[in-house]
């Protein structure tokens, strides 16, 4: 067991320093914005179950605890299943549905559920360089407001080490279309690394930033994550 972990140890040190450098100073700029600034941040740890049913049908099922430290309270639990479709060689097709289960068990609005769909695309270059295209078209309904829409665009790019382990990053942006107004009213940007384990087994370190703005309440979030996934 030991050498197993000290094997593993030393591959994921040998990644670049500078992206390990990057990443860190990105982080401490973002601690920059004042405290009463921040909402909502806290650790996202999550895990993504796929089958693949076919060779282009997969069915996923997917699930996420979002703990949130500032301020300080028990997070969302989320549960999620959906289908995804490849259409051409670059082209797929999502459709999933989302319950989400708030903390506060007194709370009308204590459970939402979410319907969204999404089409991608990728171009990959020289092997190692990926570019994926998102466009997402979400419904989400609770019981004391009105359903919220959005279209929510995406672009990441992602960067191949090795056999095993790969690095991303990438930008999202809200685009709300429901009864408020036509209006962006969010971003995420995040970055992280992936670690292609053994069996189909998945690791993912990930940071991600979000400033939401046209919107109560304004603030920042910074997140730290951990996901696991597993392909059959």
């Amino acid at each position: 067991m030991i050498p197993f972990f000290k094997k593993n140890m030393v591959r994921f040190f040998s990644v670049p320093f500078k992206f390990y450098l990057f990443v860190f100073i990105l982080f401490l700029l973002n601690f920059r914005t004042q405290a009463q600034e921040i909402i909502g941040s806290g650790a996202w740890f999550s895990s993504e179950l796929k089958y693949k049913a076919t060779k282009k049908l997969a069915l996923n099922f997917n699930q996420q605890i979002r703990e949130i430290i500032n301020p300080l309270q028990v997070g969302t639990l989320q549960l999620e299943a959906g289908v995804d479709y490849d259409l051409l060689k670059h082209l797929s097709l999502s459709a999933y549905y989302r319950f989400d289960l708030k903390p506060d068990i007194y709370a009308a609005d204590v459970m939402q559920y979410r319907v969204y769909f999404d089409a991608g695309v990728d171009h990959k270059f020289k092997k190692k360089f990926t570019i994926d295209f998102r466009l997402r078209f979400q419904k989400q309904f609770q019981i004391t407001k009105f359903p919220n829409k959005y279209l929510r665009p995406k672009l990441t790019f992602k960067f191949k080490l090795n056999k095993k382990y790969s690095l991303y990053t990438d930008g999202e942006l809200f685009y709300n279309i429901s009864y408020l107004g036509n209006q962006f009213d969010n971003l995420r940007w995040e970055t992280g690394i992936k670690w292609d384990w053994k069996h189909g087994i998945t690791w993912k370190a990930f940071y991600l930033f979000g400033r939401s703005f046209n919107v109560a309440p304004n603030g920042y979030q910074h997140i730290g994550g951990i996901t696991f996934g597993k392909d059959w």
